[in-house]
This record gives C-alpha cells, sequence and structure tokens, in this order.
C-alpha cells in the first residue's frame, strides 16, 4: 500500500498494551510512515515493561484512565483490551473527545455495543474486523463481484491453537472462546463478502472452556448455504472456499495462496482443492505476516482518514447478535 508521507505525524494511543496491541497493531503502525504510538495504558507490569522497551518514545501508563488524564494529543486511540474491559475503556476514551478504533468483537454483547454506539463527545471510527482489509480477501471479493453465476456455498475456516490456556480468550465469561475469538471474524466476512444477513439453521459448541473450544455453524445468507467452523486446537489454519455454479474460488490466508479459481470443483476432493490452493496464485513478494500487516495498516489508515471498509457499530452489533443466538441454540 502506497501511504502518502508527506502527510503530518500520527500519534496513535494503545489502550491495552498486550502481545496483540504491541506485537500486531504496533507492528502496523511502525510500519506507517510519520505514524508513532506516543502513549500505552495497560495495568500489568509485564506488558509495560515490554511496551517501555519496544517503544522508548512513547510515555507508558498503568491504566487508561491515567493515560486520559494527561490529556495528551492523539490522532486515533487504538482499543485493544479483553472484551469484558473494553466498553469501560472504549466509553472513557470517547468522553474525552478522542477519535477511537475499538477491537474486535467490540465488547462481550450486543447491549454493550449499542451503548458504545450512543452519540458522545468523541468519534467511533469503528471496529477493527481487519480481514475485511487483506489484499486475498479482497480479490475474492472482487472475483464474487465479476461472477454472473449466484454464489450457492461459502466455507470458512479459522483454526488457531491456543498456547495460554489461563488468557482470557480460555474463557467465554470473559468474552472468549474459540466463536468469539475466532468466528466473529468469519461472520463478519461472510456478511460482507454476500451482501446479506445470516440466518442460523444449527449450530455446535465444544462443551469445554479450554484450548479445545471449537464451533461448528450452519447458516444461510439468502440462498447462499455458510459453513462455518472455529477452533483452538487443530492445524493453523484461515481459509475461504466460495462455490458457484461451475466455479469454486479459494483462498488460505495463512500459506498466502489465492484466490484461486477452479473449474467443475465437485470433481477434486477437499483436500486436493485445498493442496492446489497453496501451490498456484501465491501473492507476488509477500508473506503471510506481510499481508495481515497490510490489512492492518489498511484499517488504521481508514480508521484516521475516514473511507474504507471499517465495520461499523451495526455490523459489530450484528455480529454478536449471532454469537449469542449461536451459543442460545447450541447450549438448549
Amino acid at each position: 500500500m502506497d501511504h502518502d508521507s508527506t502527510n503530518p505525524a500520527v500519534r496513535v494511543a494503545l489502550l491495552g498494551g498486550g502481545g496483540h496491541g504491541l506485537g500486531f497493531l504496533g507492528a502496523a503502525v511502525a510500519s506507517l510512515p510519520n505514524w508513532s504510538i506516543t502513549a500505552v495504558a495497560d495495568p500489568a507490569q509485564q506488558a509495560r515493561t515490554a511496551a517501555a522497551r519496544l517503544l522508548p518514545q512513547a510515555r507508558v501508563f498503568a491504566s487508561p484512565a491515567e493515560l486520559l488524564a494527561a490529556k495528551m494529543d492523539f490522532h486515533l486511540m487504538v482499543v485493544a483490551t479483553p472484551p469484558q474491559a473494553t466498553l469501560e475503556v472504549a466509553a472513557a476514551a470517547l468522553a474525552s473527545g478522542a477519535r477511537v478504533l475499538v477491537e474486535k468483537p467490540g465488547a462481550r454483547s450486543r447491549g454493550e455495543i449499542e451503548q458504545l454506539a450512543k452519540p458522545s463527545n468523541g468519534t467511533l471510527a469503528g471496529f477493527a474486523y481487519n480481514y475485511r482489509f487483506h489484499p486475498a480477501i479482497q480479490r475474492m471479493r472482487a472475483m464474487l463481484t465479476a461472477e454472473r453465476a449466484p454464489l450457492r456455498r461459502l466455507e470458512l475456516r479459522f483454526v488457531a491453537p491456543l498456547s495460554a490456556g489461563n488468557s482470557w480468550r480460555a474463557s467465554r465469561e470473559a468474552g472468549g472462546g474459540a466463536l468469539r475469538d475466532l468466528g466473529t471474524h468469519l461472520l463478519d466476512l461472510a456478511t460482507w463478502l454476500t451482501g446479506k444477513p445470516l440466518q442460523i439453521d444449527s449450530a455446535e459448541i465444544s462443551s469445554h472452556h479450554t484450548e479445545h473450544d471449537e464451533a461448528r455453524v450452519c447458516l444461510r445468507a439468502g440462498d447462499t448455504a455458510v459453513d462455518l467452523h472455529c477452533a483452538y486446537h487443530g492445524r493453523p489454519q484461515c481459509s475461504l472456499r466460495a462455490e458457484l455454479e461451475t466455479t469454486a474460488l479459494l483462498t488460505d490466508l495463512w500459506a498466502l495462496a489465492g484466490p484461486v479459481r477452479l473449474s467443475n470443483p465437485r470433481t477434486l476432493p477437499n483436500i486436493a482443492r485445498l493442496w492446489t490452493s497453496r501451490l498456484i496464485s501465491k501473492i507476488p513478494g509477500q508473506r503471510p505476516a506481510q499481508a495481515l500487516r497490510e490489512s492492518r495498516c489498511r484499517m488504521l489508515a481508514a480508521a484516521v482518514h475516514g473511507g474504507g471498509w471499517l465495520a461499523s457499530p451495526a455490523d459489530a452489533m450484528a455480529v454478536l447478535g449471532w454469537v449469542e443466538q449461536v451459543e442460545s441454540s447450541a447450549h438448549r
């Protein structure tokens, strides 16, 4: 992405300095010309120590309240806290008059998102569903738009083994679990790619609150069948498959293959389709981590300058509404 280096310096505050905030968002900000993280707030000493080491130019605070009380000037505040803390922190940031980008899923419930969306002094730029900005996803969306045949089926897979068993990601009560952590990305992409709201046909969530958590959900987006699988165990994978009348579009984001078009998709077994997508049509000059960083760069730029494909409060509310429906139907 060609970012305008003539723009004045963009100052970013990071409310939540965990691995995601410092590692992923920090790397994205560092790769944007004239952008910098000038303040970080986190109650954990380990996170503050890491922030001081990685961002020596930034001021480090023991809490978001301390950072907000310092009355510093920022172009953007990014809320990257665990979901159970997001509502309080994001509401305080908005009350300060700041422009705020909230990490997905944005809160623990649809109702909490609704509270954040109420008028405030600040600007809620949107919610950080960064896969909308991924170059392979955008190419797949363009290819689907160009196809004249209806989309019959959309399969989405996100498997990311969970190493930190005691983190908030392992606890659904804290807003975690595979469906809320990984599946929310897929639910958002399903509506973004089809342009239609989802209806849930069936759902199954594992009974584990551990690193073995997973969810399988069958949905419909208009006439399109949507199959979703997310899990904290198994081979790491983030892939999408769109099936039309005589063509399938495939992409594997972590192998950085695709999207690739295959004719007569039903003649190929699943494993052949997957490996074919990995062997051809790779994005020139990019690796998976580079493409993900690019998606975050584009998302951050859209949050500051407007435009793009940022998820709105309505989008975030819809995703968490579907999560709540899935959890309710799966536990009956």
